[in-house]
């Protein structure tokens, strides 16, 4: 048998896990953050309860269609979350306080969220038939392990806020990093936010950070004070 016959045998087509191994090389990691910072974690559940569940299943149900009904609820449960994200994006561009405006992942003229996605230029989500401009988009939306983080900067604060969808709940995580640059000092508290009672409370805690001692006696280090 000759080389071409021999190949023509092989499969060169990609493996079936290749797409969601792409997806999920280029998927955020979660925040590393610098202290001093505050940190705000919500989860909701999102699957029905047992008794739910047995309420709405017929005894004469296929099961192909109580998984449609199932990948239904989790389309909805995406829908949802994707227009509280798309609607928290418009009210903070249009407040003028708010500077730095993200919203990721974006591939292309796209950027993606869980069931939708909208243009770089525009918190407007897109027509579900609108195709995909490279495969690799497709790729990152279609992973099923994803996250889409939003960013901006308020009054001297940087914010962001990572949300994820998993099968049984979804989660809201907000971080505040109060001195991402540590190019600020507790002398001068104003420099870390234009909110009076925050900056207050941090001078707060510093002191009560460097009044601590060790088991030796020695004064404890500051962890929020880089060294």
């Amino acid at each position: 048998m000759s080389r071409p016959e021999q190949l023509r045998g092989i499969n060169f087509e990609a493996s079936p896990d290749y797409h969601e191994l792409n997806a999920g090389a280029h998927r955020n990691p979660p925040r590393v953050l610098t202290a001093p910072a505050m940190v705000w974690h919500l989860a909701f559940w999102t699957c029905e309860e047992p008794d739910e569940l047995e309420q709405r299943r017929s005894p004469v149900m296929a099961p192909d269609i109580e998984q449609a009904l199932q990948e239904s609820r989790a389309a909805g449960v995406k829908d949802s979350v994707d227009e509280f994200i798309l609607t928290l994006c418009r009210t903070l561009q249009q407040n003028p306080d708010i500077s730095g405006l993200q919203l990721q992942p974006g591939v292309g003229n796209a950027r993606l969220l869980f069931n939708n996605r909208c243009r770089v230029d525009s918190f407007d989500r897109l027509p579900k038939d609108t195709p995909f401009e490279t495969t690799r988009q497709r790729d990152v939306f279609y992973s099923t392990s994803r996250a889409v983080g939003v960013q901006f900067r308020w009054k001297k604060l940087d914010v962001a806020i990572r949300f994820e969808v998993h099968t049984e709940y979804c989660s809201i995580s907000t971080f505040i990093e109060l001195d991402p640059r540590h190019d600020k000092t507790p002398d001068k508290p104003r420099e870390y936010s234009d909110i009076a009672r925050l900056n207050k409370n941090l001078v707060i805690a510093r002191i009560f950070l460097h009044a601590r001692t060790a088991p030796t006696g020695e004064p404890r280090r500051d962890d929020a004070t880089p060294t």
